[in-house]
């Protein structure tokens, strides 16, 4: 689905659209990248969503980067089909047309 090379739907080195919507009975993230587009829900137990979503006031955006050499992230790359090591030093994000909705 998404990975850092152009056999993948969303090439991670390129600059792409990323949408996620959440409400106490759905998670969807979509992403869009040069014409191409690749969604996946989460989180489809609604009991558990309903319980998160009492949690929703106040919240605050945030991002990260994870990883590093060494550390096995499977459990978080297994939705996008990437895998092995991470370098996390010469890793960057830019975010542009950010716009966050309430």
């Amino acid at each position: 689905m998404m990975c850092p090379e152009d056999r993948c739907t969303i090439n991670t080195n390129k600059p792409f659209v990323i949408s996620h919507f959440q409400n106490a009975g759905q998670a969807n993230t979509w992403m869009g990248q040069e014409g191409r587009d690749a969604s996946f829900g989460m989180c489809n137990d609604g009991g558990y969503l309903s319980n998160m979503a009492s949690s929703y006031g106040g919240m605050v955006f945030s991002a990260s980067l994870w990883g590093g050499g060494g550390i096995d992230m499977g459990w978080l790359d297994g939705v996008t089909g990437c895998g092995g090591e991470c370098n996390i030093d010469g890793s960057s994000v830019t975010f542009t047309n950010f716009e966050l909705w309430a």
